[in-house]
C-alpha cells in the first residue's frame, strides 16, 4: 500500500514538473519570431537595380535579389515603388520594414541598420560630346553648371570645391533629362543607369560617360534599426548567394545588356583588326616571295655570268 501511495506521489511531481516546464517555454519569445509578410520599398527610378516595370510593379537587381531572400526563408515581400527620400522617412517611421538597395550613410547610422553589401556603387561623369576635352576628371567641373542627386556623396565634394552652379534633383531620371535638355554641362550620376535611360534615346550618341570613379560607396539593403531577425536573415541568404555566385549571377543578367553597344563597337574593332593583320601578312608573304624570285634570278644571272668567264 505504500510503495501504491509512493507511485501515486512521483507521478504527481512528474505531471507538476512538466506542467512547470510547459508553462515557461511557452511564455518564453521564440529566437527567431519574425513576420510572414514585410513591406519593402525600392527606388522607382535607378534602373537597372530597381525601377517600375510597364505594369506599376518592381524589377531590377535589388528585387531579384530579395524575391531569392524571401523565398529562401520562405516569407513574402511585398514591394512599393517609392523615391530614395521617401523611402528612407518611411523606414524611419515604420511604415515599411526594408529599402531593397541603398547606399551605406552614416547618417543613417542611428536610424536603419544596413546589411552586408552586393554591389560597389559609384558615380560617373556624364557629358554631352562637345564636352570631351574640357571635362576629363571630377576637378574639371568647377566651373561647370552640374546637376546632381540630392542624397549623392559627391555633393560634399563638389560644396568643398565651392562651386555653386549645382542644380539639386531627386532621382537619376530627372539628372540625365536635365543634362539632355542643354540645362546643364555635366550630370554626375551612376553610369549603369544613364546607360540604361539612353540605349532607347535618340540622344544616345550624343552623351559621353566618363570611365571615372567617383566616391564609391557600399550598395545595400536597410532594415528598420532593431529588426535583427530580418537583418540576420538578410545577411545570412547574401553570404549564401555569394558563396554560390549567384548574386553576380543576377548581376551580370541586368549589367550585360547595358554594355551591347560597347560589345558592337568592339566586335566592329576587332573586325578591322583582323582585316589589317591579314592585309599586313599578306603584304609580308608578297614581300617575301618577291625577296626569293630576285634571289633566285640573281643566282641565275651570277651562274651565267660564271660560265661566261
Amino acid at each position: 500500500m505504500g510503495t501504491i501511495k509512493r507511485r501515486k506521489v512521483k507521478i504527481f511531481r512528474l505531471f507538476i514538473s512538466l506542467l512547470t516546464v510547459g508553462i515557461f517555454f511557452t511564455n518564453v519569445p521564440p529566437a527567431f519570431a519574425v513576420k510572414k509578410t514585410y513591406n519593402i520599398a525600392g527606388d522607382l527610378n535607378l534602373p537597372p537595380f530597381s525601377f517600375t516595370n510597364e505594369d506599376g510593379t518592381l524589377k531590377g537587381i535589388s528585387i531579384d535579389i530579395m524575391d531569392k531572400i524571401a523565398s529562401d526563408n520562405g516569407l513574402t515581400f511585398k514591394y512599393i515603388p517609392m523615391n530614395m527620400r521617401d523611402a528612407e522617412t518611411a523606414l524611419k517611421n515604420g511604415t515599411i520594414d526594408a529599402i531593397a538597395g541603398i547606399t551605406y550613410s552614416t547618417e543613417y547610422d542611428e536610424w536603419f541598420d544596413f546589411s552586408d553589401s552586393y554591389f560597389t556603387m559609384s558615380d560617373s561623369l556624364i557629358i554631352p560630346k562637345e564636352k570631351v576635352g574640357t571635362i576629363r576628371s571630377i576637378t574639371d567641373v568647377r566651373n561647370q553648371h552640374v546637376v546632381l542627386e540630392e542624397r549623392t556623396p559627391v555633393l560634399n565634394m563638389l560644396n568643398n570645391m565651392r562651386n555653386s552652379n549645382l542644380t539639386i534633383i531627386t532621382n537619376q531620371y530627372d539628372g540625365l533629362e536635365t543634362l539632355l535638355n542643354g540645362n546643364a554641362d555635366v550630370f554626375v550620376g551612376n553610369k549603369w543607369t544613364a546607360a540604361f535611360f539612353l540605349k532607347d534615346s535618340p540622344q544616345e550618341d550624343k552623351i559621353i560617360i566618363l570611365e571615372e570613379v567617383i566616391e564609391p560607396a557600399d550598395y545595400t539593403i536597410a532594415v528598420k534599426q532593431g529588426e535583427k531577425e530580418l537583418l540576420l536573415m538578410v545577411n545570412n541568404t547574401l553570404n549564401d548567394l555569394k558563396a554560390k555566385g549567384e548574386v553576380n549571377t543576377i548581376i551580370y543578367r541586368w549589367l550585360m545588356p547595358q554594355s551591347e553597344a560597347q560589345i558592337t563597337q568592339l566586335k566592329h574593332f576587332i573586325f578591322l583588326l583582323s582585316l589589317v593583320l591579314m592585309a599586313g601578312a599578306l603584304g609580308i608573304l608578297f614581300i617575301y616571295n618577291w625577296n626569293q624570285r630576285l634571289k633566285r634570278e640573281v643566282n641565275i644571272q651570277t651562274h651565267k655570268l660564271v660560265n661566261l668567264i
